[in-house]
């Protein structure tokens, strides 16, 4: 992960991230090994007088980070991956 270019590459491939689901997986990766609460994600990608459904848009920036092979189960409420 590049952030500074605002890219991601996989074995030298430049994969296409969108900005906030890369901004989301910048986050986790400078916090390895602990939790990040979505009040976290929250207050470092939207601004507060930013007005949107952030669990909606949150959600979804999760979902494009994970490859669908990846996933185990979606609903607006929850996002239940697999680690690898």
């Amino acid at each position: 992960m590049d952030v500074r270019a605002g890219e991601l590459r996989k074995h030298g491939v430049r994969l296409k991230v969108q900005d906030q689901p890369f901004r989301v997986l910048r986050i986790l990766l400078e916090h390895p090994g602990e939790v990040v609460t979505r009040e976290e994600l929250q207050r470092q990608i939207w601004p507060s007088d930013t007005f949107v459904d952030f669990d909606r848009g949150l959600n979804n920036a999760v979902k494009r980070l994970v490859p669908p092979h990846h996933r185990i189960a979606y609903s607006q409420h929850q996002a239940a991956l697999v680690h690898v």
